[in-house]
């Protein structure tokens, strides 16, 4: 839905979400946060989504390919997906504008993947777009524009080395981390190749971290699209809870260890252990993977290649 200025017309006032949490929030909560929204900072709050960089993102996202747009990105939804459930979910709030003079913030819409470039490259060619075609953008530098960037690490690259500087200036939205990879500060990584200036991924001060959507697995709608049956070992029936006393295993991991001391050290020292409860490999058949966490009282869960893991809902569910 669109809004106009501030002319909300019959848009709800505030979040349909207030309601559905009545029987379960405190009423005295529950009263401050209807007021929050309804005469509070909140209720004049307006959001423009600037689609200069992507005018099709709602055709693209619509499509058959939407919400998976390449066939060998079957992960997509739970690790780039921000980039158009944001926005979609804007559109449909009492808090979007159409009108970049009555925002208060800007979310600049860009679905990295379904064009074509590498990310990097497609994040500086929108900078570049913004900086030439955007009023919004050009009124006051993108000083109030958000970037969502859900791939690697927001402005950074994996191993943490800040990959384009022009971001530092604006709000960036990403599954960021204070912490590296291997565990020290990501910004650390500036100086690998030389002297240079402490740079930090994420800062606290203006940028904000998002959880990652988990929407592949199998409770949830998107699930069959994703998961065709037994891709991953999921069988009708076989997730059921076990008690302490059905875990055969008191530890389970598999995973490799590129970019990860935890999972070195695990693999490296219990990969070979004779104990029959302690199961450590780089890799399990999908099946074996699913089993060994049911029966097992402890999963750790290591750092990647992302700041972002699928690994505790997984456990979850």
């Amino acid at each position: 839905m669109k809004v106009t200025g501030r002319d909300t017309g019959n848009i709800p006032r505030q979040p349909v979400v207030i309601d559905e949490i009545a029987g379960v929030a405190l009423p005295s909560a529950l009263s401050s946060l209807r007021n929050f929204y309804s005469s509070g900072a909140a209720s004049n709050f307006r959001v423009y989504l600037d689609e200069t960089c992507h005018p099709n993102w709602r055709t693209d996202w619509a499509g058959p390919q939407g919400r998976v747009p390449r066939n060998d990105q079957l992960w997509w939804p739970s690790k780039y997906a921000a980039q158009g459930f944001i926005p979609h979910m804007l559109e449909n709030s009492p808090f979007v504008t159409s009108d970049w003079r009555e925002a208060n913030a800007s979310v600049v819409v860009l679905l990295v993947l379904h064009l074509s470039g590498a990310v990097a490259i497609r994040q500086q060619q929108c900078l570049k777009q913004l900086q030439q075609r955007s009023p919004s953008f050009r009124h006051d530098g993108g000083r109030r524009h958000f970037f969502i960037f859900t791939n690697d690490r927001g402005p950074c690259c994996i191993d943490g080395r800040y990959k384009d500087v022009d971001f530092m200036r604006h709000h960036i939205m990403t599954h960021g981390e204070q912490t590296g990879w291997r565990g020290e500060t990501l910004h650390q990584y500036t100086a690998q190749l030389g002297v240079g200036p402490q740079l930090p991924c994420h800062d606290e001060a203006k940028d904000i971290t998002i959880p990652t959507p988990n929407v592949h697995f199998p409770r949830v709608a998107f699930a069959p699209s994703l998961l065709p049956a037994g891709r991953q070992g999921h069988r009708p029936g076989s997730n059921r809870s076990k008690g302490a006393g059905e875990r055969s295993l008191l530890l389970f991991f598999a995973g490799s260890h590129p970019a990860s001391a935890c999972r070195k050290a695990l693999l490296a020292g219990l990969s070979h252990s004779p104990s029959p409860r302690v199961l450590v490999r780089e890799s399990l058949p999908a099946d074996q993977y699913l089993e060994a966490m049911q029966t097992a009282r402890y999963c750790p869960v290591c750092g990647g290649d992302a700041p972002w893991t699928p690994r505790v809902s997984g456990l979850l569910h």
